[in-house]
């Protein structure tokens, strides 16, 4: 089955309905030209969707480095620098954000050795947390007022569960030299 070029696309969707077929074959003036298919107009579909960029969720990292509370800052380390993060989430038994370290924290400690009875718990700085509702001017407030460059991103209506992921400055700067940014208006 085929379809002139000229033929608009909802008329070449409406031929792929009624035949019950995944292809046509696209021609001009009776020669082929190429094949419009079924992944065709559902990636049509899927470029008009605008992505949300508004809120702290909608560009947040969900993937987190996590260690609990009594791991020491070693392992924490070599952790993080096998990861490629910039920082560890501290968490209690229960999954409870306690603190972060980064590599602030850890600095003290290429200049006078390290204590291997040393835990995270006696390096880490309080975990400074946002909803994931908040907006990202929100978010970008919080961290300059803390003078923070990461926050960790929690649910306010359920404040029992583990954390939902980790929001940067980095990540907001990205967002906002995206043209079309709620920062750009």
């Amino acid at each position: 089955v085929s379809v002139e070029a000229s033929v608009p696309l909802s008329e070449a969707a409406l031929e792929l309905i009624e035949k019950q077929i995944s292809r046509l074959l696209v021609t001009e003036n009776g020669k082929p030209v190429g094949v419009i298919s079924l992944s065709d107009f559902v990636a049509s579909i899927a470029r008009e969707e605008k992505p949300r960029r508004e809120t702290v969720g909608d560009v947040m990292s969900d993937a987190i480095l996590v260690c609990r509370d009594q791991t020491p800052i070693q392992s924490a380390a070599r952790a993080s620098t096998d990861a490629k993060y910039r920082s560890v989430l501290v968490i209690d038994s229960k999954g409870k954000p306690l603190g972060v370290v980064s590599g602030i924290d850890l600095l003290p400690f290429v200049k006078d050795g390290v204590d291997e009875s040393l835990v995270v718990s006696s390096v880490m700085h309080p975990a400074l947390t946002i909803d994931i509702h908040a907006t990202l001017r929100e978010a970008a407030d919080k961290m300059i007022q803390q003078h923070h460059h990461r926050l960790i991103v929690v649910d306010d209506a359920n404040p029992e569960n583990f954390p939902l992921g980790v929001i940067s400055s980095f990540d907001i700067v990205a967002q906002m030299a995206r043209p079309g940014s709620v920062w750009q208006a």
